[in-house]
């Protein structure tokens, strides 16, 4: 977008001229959502390919995100590392899960956007019970409901290895001592080696409700609904029965023996047991595999330590305790109980962090790896939460701020952080899930020599165009963070340099050519590939001045007679109506390519033939008058800074200033260029404009209005359809 609020710079005066006529304005529509916020011009507007987000970027340095349909705010991309100028510049990518933002602190970033669709879906023969990933940090296994523990090898269907063996859902899984462990609603537990052959299996001790082991760890640790916790060293060893040395007979041991030699599961001698003192929901065991957490009994987790058994501490829940979970170093604690509150604790103090509801009954918690994250899963929704703080300092206010959430058609279990920070759940509904983070700090900063009026992603989101005050078109490679292309589309060399601003950048359908609107009154289209400018939509030629009268010659005085074989010269007229007669601020193109719309500071809205690079259509405000002899009435009563095409292009809408600090808005029939809508709003400027995909509203960005601090966004039915 434009940078005229800050410069000085149209050649053509913003004059406000009187009204043609005395029509009466039509009603304004009302306002579907407020998007607040911000707190000076909403500078450029942009909906997310699904219509369910609006990303907004101001003058206040900020750029946020908000539900579309609610008007509830999602995000702010702001802060120590936001953006340090005005943003005058947003887009979405096609998939809409990234932002690029341009800014006047001369550069162009790209953001992560909070998505619930995930980036890739296993298929599990049965409901998704356990996802569990092993040292290499990239193979899965996953326990369902109809048995069978897979492994997907990093990742992916392909070679995936079934592990048979349970009679029943396969409940539980984990990995301990270089091998996989698994248990089932037979009562069994099974173990299986690197080879994915299964090495034995065990009698459980009873219901199962915990299981834990560390990849490092020679111990399994389970839990039995009643709250009785054992210690299984790795490999397991089985009971040997007393009657044994008492008959000094070999048939219980060799029926032992065919029994293990058989597969059938025997029971277990734990190398360490003992009570919690009542019902237990789950297991949680530090990294270091010094602690292990019981959740519950009642209303606490109770820390014990594994070597002796020996309870430590105890760490209180709202309600009945549902879920706990260690961070990675083992130093935090997070818990949550029935009420829907989680709480974070200091393992070493046993010390409250801070609480936050969760919105519902939490059944599992899981830290991120790294990032001061905290992933939970409640019924069909997992979500992840913020949990930053620093010690003996008082808690953000962002802290148990919801980052994502991602809604489940069915109930979802076994939340897991992988460690490049990727959110891996398990679902009812036959699938594994695998989500992206939206990190909250920018994942590129692209630098430029001035202030970045205009960004724009291809098809792929690889190629991110800019427009610059410096009058250079780039598209950068962003993958490789670098520069494919530097185009100088607006600037002129001779007789001296002048670099005229880019307001606007727009990339043709088949995404090989990139429009650029400029402070020059063009508009040029140019090739990606070479660089070379492919046509140019040229500006009105300057009127003439009139000739001066030549004296009449006195009476007595005998006039030239005509020159008869001189032949008449006429100069070239360029047919058809001309190009802007000022800045060019915004365009738009049909979804064929074949049309392109323009709207520029002199106040005139032109539709072109993008073939031949001639104006087509104006469109005449029927409540202004003329400004030009020979001309058609202007088309706003203020500047143009705003074009899009309705879904279909069968209407045009455009906004704008107008006298009094107000916005104008209008709506266009593009075959005819008559006006089918056009008011004033009290809204401020309208300095931006975007349709929804299915054409039946619009959201604008509008500067403050005359004696309000703050500007806003709203999002408002399509008028005069």
């Amino acid at each position: 977008m434009r940078y005229s609020t800050l410069l000085a710079l149209p050649s053509l005066t913003f004059a406000l001229f009187s009204l043609a006529g005395g029509t009466q304005q039509p009603p304004n529509p009302a306002a579907l959502a407020v998007l607040k916020g911000h707190t000076d011009a909403v500078e450029s507007v942009a909906l997310s390919p699904d219509g369910s987000r609006v990303a907004t970027a101001c003058f206040d340095r900020e750029v946020r995100l908000f539900d579309a349909a609610t008007g509830a705010p999602l995000r702010s991309y702001a802060g120590e590392q936001g953006h340090k100028g005005q943003v005058l510049a947003v887009a979405f990518n096609a998939r809409g899960d990234q932002l690029a933002t341009g800014s006047a602190d001369n550069s162009a970033r790209v953001w992560d956007v909070p998505v619930s669709v995930p980036v890739k879906s296993i298929a599990t023969p049965g409901p998704a019970t356990r996802v569990v990933l092993a040292a290499d940090g990239k193979t899965l296994a996953v326990a369902s409901g109809d048995g069978l523990v897979k492994v997907f090898p990093a990742g992916e269907d392909k070679g995936a290895i079934e592990l048979k063996g349970h009679a029943g859902a396969a409940t539980h899984l984990a990995l301990a001592a270089g091998g996989w462990v698994s248990a089932g609603a037979d009562n069994t537990v099974r173990f299986w080696d690197q080879t994915r052959k299964q090495t034995a299996v065990r009698l459980a001790p009873g219901k199962l409700v915990g299981f834990a082991a560390n990849a490092n760890s020679g111990t399994l640790w389970l839990a039995t609904a009643d709250g009785r916790v054992q210690a299984w060293a790795l490999p397991p060893q089985p009971i040997v029965p007393m009657n044994v040395a008492i008959l000094g007979s070999g048939r219980v041991v060799a029926a032992l023996n065919v029994a293990l030699n058989k597969g059938q599961p025997v029971p277990v001698v734990p190398a360490r047991e003992w009570s919690a003192g009542g019902a237990i929901a789950g297991l949680a065991l530090s990294p270091d595999n010094t602690r292990l957490v019981t959740v519950g009994p009642g209303k606490e987790c109770g820390s014990w330590q594994t070597g002796t058994g020996q309870k430590e501490r105890t760490f209180e829940t709202g309600g009945d305790a549902t879920a706990a979970a260690f961070s990675k170093d083992g130093q935090r604690l997070a818990v949550a109980g029935a009420d829907g509150t989680v709480r974070l604790f200091t393992v070493g103090d046993g010390k409250l962090v801070g609480s936050f509801p969760a919105g519902g009954t939490v059944t599992e918690l899981a830290f991120h790896p790294t990032a001061p994250q905290l992933g939970g899963t409640l019924k069909n929704t997992a979500t992840v939460w913020t949990v930053a703080f620093q010690p003996d300092q008082p808690l953000p206010p962002e802290f148990g701020r919801p980052l994502q959430s991602f809604p489940h058609p069915k109930a979802v279990t076994s939340p897991l952080f992988t460690a490049d920070g990727a959110f891996l759940t398990a679902g009812e509904d036959n699938q594994v899930r695998r989500f992206r983070i939206a990190s909250e700090l920018p994942v590129k900063t692209l630098g430029h020599p001035t202030l970045v009026d205009a960004v724009a992603f291809d098809d792929t989101g690889n190629l991110l165009a800019t427009g610059c005050h410096d009058g250079v078109l780039r598209i950068w490679d962003l993958p490789k963070n670098t520069p494919l292309k530097t185009i100088s589309a607006h600037v002129v060399t001779m007789p001296q340099q002048v670099q005229h601003p880019i307001y606007a950048v727009l990339w043709s359908p088949d995404f090989k050519q990139v429009f650029t609107a400029s402070y020059d009154k063009s508009i040029k289209l140019w090739d990606v590939a070479s660089g070379n400018l492919v046509r140019e939509f040229k500006a009105a030629p300057d009127p003439k001045p009139e000739e001066p009268k030549k004296d009449e010659p006195k009476k007595d005085e005998k006039k030239d007679p005509p020159k008869k074989d001189e032949p008449k010269k006429e100069e070239p007229k360029d047919t058809g109506p001309p190009g802007h007669r000022d800045q060019v601020f915004t365009i738009a193109l049909t979804k064929d390519g074949k049309l392109l719309a323009s709207g520029s500071s002199d106040r005139t809205v032109k539709l072109w033939d993008v073939g031949t690079g001639k104006v087509v259509r104006e469109f005449a405000n029927p409540d202004l008058k003329p400004t030009l002899p020979g001309e058609p009435a202007p088309s706003h009563p203020g500047w143009v800074q705003a074009v899009r095409f309705v879904p279909g292009d069968q209407f045009l809408v455009t906004a704008g200033a107008a006298p009094r600090g107000r916005g104008y808005l209008a709506v266009w029939n593009v075959a005819t260029g008559q006006r089918v809508y056009g008011a004033e709003r009290d809204l401020g400027a309208i300095r931006s404009l975007a349709v929804t995909p299915d054409g039946t509203k619009l959201v604008l960005g509008c500067a403050p209005a005359k004696g309000k601090p703050d500007g806003e966004a709203l999002v408002i039915a399509l008028p005069g359809k």
